[in-house]
């Protein structure tokens, strides 16, 4: 998928990659605009594009983010895109899991071989609660169930 920078709310500026991304995940495409109510009166719809942003550190499978009272080891799982992470919490059993695996819609990914072997390891994770980038919190046999059911489908 492209880099999303620079996206617009107005539907007839959406790139084609988003437009299939509606598709594919059977969300309502917007007829004008993206959005429902505006920050001020002065708000320009048309003009508005997302700030596009450059990276100021970047981090590898086994890294350690430590908030003080909390850290995360970065688990590098490709496969929806080739930078996929998410962020494990081993003393609380939590993950954060991104786009690599939600449960309630369809899940995609860019390389097929990639995402099957992410999703056999975050099902085989010993986790209490994971926190997804779309839809519900869910708990490990939400995970399990929902790995093992888009293994099957990917054949």
């Amino acid at each position: 998928m492209p880099d999303p920078g620079g996206l617009r709310l107005m539907r007839d500026a959406f790139p084609e990659w988003l437009v299939e991304d509606y598709a594919w995940y059977g969300s309502p495409m917007p007829d004008v605009v993206a959005v429902s109510a505006v920050p001020d009166a002065g708000f320009d719809l048309a003009a508005w594009t997302t700030p596009l942003t450059e990276a100021t550190s970047f981090v590898d499978e086994g890294d350690v983010i430590d908030l003080g009272h909390r850290s995360f080891v970065v688990l590098h799982t490709p496969g929806h895109t080739a930078g996929s992470i998410c962020l494990m919490d081993d003393e609380h059993g939590t993950i954060f899991t991104g786009d690599a695996i939600y449960v309630d819609a369809r899940l995609g990914w860019e390389d097929r071989e990639a995402f099957a072997a992410s999703l056999i390891r975050l099902r085989d994770l010993d986790i209490r609660i994971a926190h997804s980038g779309h839809g519900r919190s869910f708990d490990a046999t939400d995970l399990r169930s929902t790995a093992d059911a888009t293994l099957a489908a990917l054949g």
